[in-house]
């Protein structure tokens, strides 16, 4: 089951430790106007000083079942959080590491010369292909 809901970016980062706390699985940070034309896409290399969050971020927080959110929103309640409107949604089992592992496939760097994830066939098994999981 997931929590979704809007906040002010000033507020994201500890609402979602909250909810940690709270015993939500993981929580995310999305922009909430994803594959609209407000989409404002944030970009960053290991290192750099980005942006931050959307000045209102979009958090969903995953629970183990529906009968763990409650119990949150109450501590959450408790603790003097005021959450703002929010929605609850069932999350469809799947195999996260391969939704993952999904979205990567080999990159071309140059003729002879690939860079390819661990769990990817090579695409010319006679040029370079060096082996890199994408994250590392």
């Amino acid at each position: 089951m997931a929590l979704r809901f809007d906040i002010d970016a000033d507020a994201a980062d500890a609402l979602a430790d909250a909810l940690l706390d709270a015993g939500a699985l993981s929580v995310d940070g999305a922009d909430p106007h994803a594959g609209t034309s407000a989409e404002m896409p944030l970009y960053g290399e290991p290192g750099e000083t980005t942006a931050g969050l959307w000045p209102v971020t979009r958090l969903t927080a995953l629970f183990r079942d529906a009968g763990d959110i409650p119990p949150a929103l109450a501590a959450l309640a408790g603790a003097g959080t005021v959450l703002p409107s929010h929605e609850t949604f069932s999350v469809a089992e799947q195999d996260w590491v391969r939704a993952t592992q999904a979205q990567f496939a080999p990159i071309r760097i140059e003729d002879g010369l690939w860079i390819v994830p661990s769990w990817c066939e090579a695409v010319d098994p006679s040029a370079i292909n060096l082996a890199l999981d994408p994250g590392l």
